[in-house]
C-alpha cells in the first residue's frame, strides 16, 4: 500500500473489563468539545497494513456525533478502526462490541467507490469493551448510551 498512514505515535486509552466509572463521568467524557465522534460497534475482521492494524467494525449504535464530517455513519454503517500495531494493549477481538470515541477520523474511498471512515485509535482516542448480551450489561453503560441518545451532550 503506498499511500500515507499518518497517526500520533500514541496508542488509544484502553479500559479493560472491570472500567468503574459512572455514566455521568463517561457523559463528561464524552461531551468534551475535543471529542467529535461517540459510536458502540461490533468488530468484524483485522488487517495487517504494514505497521498499523485495520479493523473492520459495524456501527451498532451512534451516541455522539459532533462533526457534520461524520454524518453519514450511522447504524449497519462499516467503518475502519487502525491502531499502531505495536498497540499490544489494545484487544480488539472478532465479533466483541466495544464503545469507540475519538476527536478526528478521515473519510475514504472503498475498492467500490462507497465512502468509508477511518478512525485512528491513537492518543486521541477511548476504547472500552461492552457486552453484547443484556443479561451482562453494565447499568452504567446502559445509563450512558440512553441518557446520550434522549438528552444528548
Amino acid at each position: 500500500m503506498d499511500e500515507c498512514q499518518c497517526m500520533t505515535a500514541a496508542c488509544a486509552t484502553y479500559r479493560g473489563p472491570g472500567t468503574t466509572l459512572t455514566a455521568q463521568q463517561r457523559i463528561q467524557e464524552t461531551c468534551r468539545d475535543h471529542i467529535k465522534y461517540a459510536y458502540k460497534v461490533k468488530i468484524g475482521s483485522a488487517v495487517a497494513e504494514g505497521d498499523f492494524m485495520t479493523y473492520t467494525a459495524t456501527v451498532v449504535q451512534v451516541l455522539k456525533q459532533g462533526d457534520t464530517a461524520y454524518d453519514s455513519v450511522r447504524s449497519g454503517v462499516e467503518v475502519y478502526l487502525v491502531k499502531k500495531a505495536t498497540c499490544s494493549s489494545v484487544d480488539l477481538p472478532e465479533n466483541a462490541h466495544f464503545l469507540v470515541q475519538g476527536s478526528r477520523g478521515a473519510e475514504v474511498l472503498s475498492k467500490n467507490n462507497n465512502a468509508r471512515y477511518r478512525f485512528p485509535l491513537d492518543s486521541d482516542a477511548v476504547l472500552e469493551p461492552v457486552c453484547s448480551s443484556t443479561a451482562c450489561l453494565d447499568p452504567a453503560i446502559t445509563e450512558y448510551e440512553e441518557e446520550l441518545q434522549i438528552v444528548g451532550c
